[in-house]
């Protein structure tokens, strides 16, 4: 079972509550599908992922209870920020892309965040016609996922 918690504020982070009541569910899941007559249709591990980092307390909960996590920065050298670096995303991942935006983007053959990275919020505002706003937040998302 794989819990995702996504965040869209900067600095917040995963405390030792968020990965109990992961588990806890993980527990309940697991008691109700222990009902369940078939062997090979069971949970046998929980996840917990999310765009923010973990707490220490967390990652030792985590550790105590078998609780999976992955995180930005969490694993060391595996974490969510490697695994972005290291994978070409579609634009879609940027949450402040609209449906009209993203079809403007998509006709001048700017698929992946990458693509955007060479342009500036100015760029987008008056090439592709983004709303400035809009523009500085994808300008500032491209940039975070991006910027070696």
């Amino acid at each position: 079972m794989v819990e995702c918690k996504y965040h869209n504020r900067h600095g917040l982070r995963s405390d030792l509550k968020v990965a109990h009541y992961t588990q806890s569910r993980f527990a309940d899941v697991v008691r109700g599908d222990n009902k369940n007559k078939n062997e090979h249709d069971h949970f046998h591990q929980a996840w917990l992922v999310t765009n923010t980092q973990y707490t220490s307390e967390a990652i030792a909960y985590a550790k105590c209870m078998g609780l999976k996590i992955w995180a930005w920065r969490y694993p060391k050298h595996r974490g969510l920020e490697h695994y972005i670096e290291q994978k070409h995303l579609s634009i879609t991942i940027l949450p402040s892309l609209s449906g009209s935006v993203l079809e403007r983007l998509s006709h001048e053959n700017i698929i992946l965040a990458s693509d955007l990275f060479a342009h500036s919020a100015a760029e987008l505002v008056s090439r592709f016609g983004v709303p400035e706003k809009v523009a500085r937040a994808v300008s500032s998302g491209v940039t975070a996922l991006c910027a070696k």
